[in-house]
């Protein structure tokens, strides 16, 4: 990306961009007049070829640089030429998306937001993680403009290749705040399982039993679930019916075996007992 293109950008000189990307611009019209006869006119090579699709140093698009820069009518203007910008990450693995999350420039999030509701098939760029594992709906800001909107409702439920919805994702990430925000809506159905059989609740579940502290993340997200109704998986139901009987039989077996074993404590005793007066030299000999 040239320095004229990415300032533009930057700055939200939307004018500057469209003449930028302009198919004629930097194209000088070469004529030869000193050779006889004149050569065909031509165009010289631009000095800095532009495109939508020019990066950054570090990967960033121009809808990257919008979101960074807080610019809508840039946002707006890149969307309605190259819409596939919206699922482009950089070499931090961030969408747009997350860069409008880092910065809180919620003027484009609503921009790009509207353009996967409109074109659909841009939905799985809410989940898409970075380097550290954060999808953009690991932003409070993000979400609430989410759940704020009548329109965004599908995007709630949405499941992405591994089955798990917003709320499996905000759980996964610990995101105390967010789950609460998610779980008081409604509109959100915490019965969903993900390609796992895991509801949100199965899945906060599992990942507390790894932390051994009484008040860590995830046994706080398990009590803001359950207080709001959630539940576990009909799966992860038979599972525990499983484990319980077997429990059950497991206890009576060791009941079972803890009675056999002091039967036979009590025979060993009564028989060496008995044998301390039958053996020469016994209590029996000696008072003969």
């Amino acid at each position: 990306m040239g320095a004229s293109l990415l300032l533009a950008a930057r700055s939200g000189d939307l004018e500057t961009l469209e003449s930028l990307l302009s198919p004629d611009y930097n194209q000088i019209i070469n004529i030869d007049v000193v050779q006889t006869p004149p050569h065909q006119p031509n165009l010289s090579p631009p000095h800095e070829t532009e495109t939508i699709f020019g990066v950054t140093a570090g990967g960033n698009t121009l809808l990257h640089i919008a979101a960074q820069y807080g610019q809508p009518r840039i946002a707006e203007e890149v969307c309605r030429r190259e819409c596939s910008l919206i699922a482009t990450v950089n070499a931090r693995l961030e969408s747009s998306l997350h860069l409008c999350a880092k910065s809180g420039h919620l003027n484009v999030t609503e921009v790009i937001i509207n353009y996967i509701v409109r074109k659909g098939g841009f939905e799985d760029v809410l989940r898409v993680k970075n380097m550290k594992g954060d999808t953009a709906f690991c932003s409070q800001r993000v979400v609430r403009y989410v759940l704020e909107r009548p329109n965004l409702e599908k995007l709630l439920n949405d499941q992405d290749y591994e089955g798990n919805t917003p709320l499996h994702l905000a759980v996964t990430m610990g995101g105390k705040e967010i789950v609460y925000d998610f779980i008081k809506d409604d509109r959100l159905d915490s019965r969903v399982m993900n390609n796992e059989g895991l509801t949100p609740l199965d899945l906060s579940q599992k990942l507390n039993d790894h932390l051994k502290f009484p008040f860590n993340a995830s046994s706080l997200i398990i009590r803001c679930l359950v207080d709001f109704g959630a539940i576990i998986s009909p799966k992860r139901s038979d599972l525990q019916k499983r484990n319980r009987t077997h429990d059950l039989e497991s206890e009576k077996l060791c009941i079972t075996v803890s009675q056999s074993l002091a039967i036979v404590s009590m025979l060993i005793a009564t028989v060496t007992f008995a044998a301390g007066f039958t053996v020469p030299g016994g209590y029996w000999s000696s008072n003969g």
